[in-house]
């Protein structure tokens, strides 16, 4: 089994996953603070926002599982599964860019739901591409790339603050790194 932290594929699928934990962890902790204070919406209409990109997200995931379906039976799994993850953390940081040069709440929650659905596309190619480079080692192959999810995930939520209090940065520069992360991480699947 630890013969498996010899492969690359491992290490790559796990920067990865940690370029989309990081990604998705940032609007999980800061989405609210973001539209609260940053952008001045009403806590109500905040949550609500919310709960519709998180929605939106989970709709991602089932549409994401579906299109690898599809994709890997015209593509064959490795391009079909490296195009969803392509597209999808692609997408995702396009409209996640988008939303915050716009002003209208409506508009930003919108791209915001399609960027976190986007991203959502991508969730299930990790873990079944992280079981088959497991091989007879699938659950330490399914955790240690999760272990590198939960990094990324770690650090968005202490750097993010820390960049938005920058003048040069703010909270666009802020969420603009997460984009470009995410971007990367899509883009290592070049190489898996």
């Amino acid at each position: 089994a630890w013969s498996l932290l010899g492969q690359s594929n491992l290490w790559l699928i796990t920067l990865s996953y940690a370029a989309y934990g990081y990604f998705q962890y940032l609007f999980f902790y800061w989405m609210g603070y973001y539209f609260k204070d940053v952008l001045g919406i009403p806590a109500v209409d905040a949550r609500w926002s919310q709960f519709w990109i998180m929605l939106a997200m989970g709709a991602g995931m089932a549409f994401g599982g579906r299109c690898t379906d599809l994709l890997c039976g015209w593509l064959g799994t490795t391009w079909g599964r490296r195009a969803i993850v392509i597209i999808g953390m692609g997408l995702g940081a396009v409209f996640g860019l988008i939303a915050v040069n716009l002003s209208s709440f409506l508009n930003i929650s919108i791209c915001l739901g399609i960027s976190m659905a986007a991203a959502g596309m991508c969730e299930g190619v990790f873990w079944t591409t992280a079981t088959d480079i497991g091989g007879k080692s699938r659950g330490l192959s399914g955790a240690f790339m999760n272990t590198g999810g939960n990094v990324g995930g770690l650090i968005a939520p202490i750097l993010t603050p820390v960049m938005a209090e920058h003048p040069s940065i703010g909270w666009s520069g802020s969420i603009a790194v997460a984009c470009v992360i995410s971007g990367i991480g899509g883009l290592v699947w070049l190489f898996i």
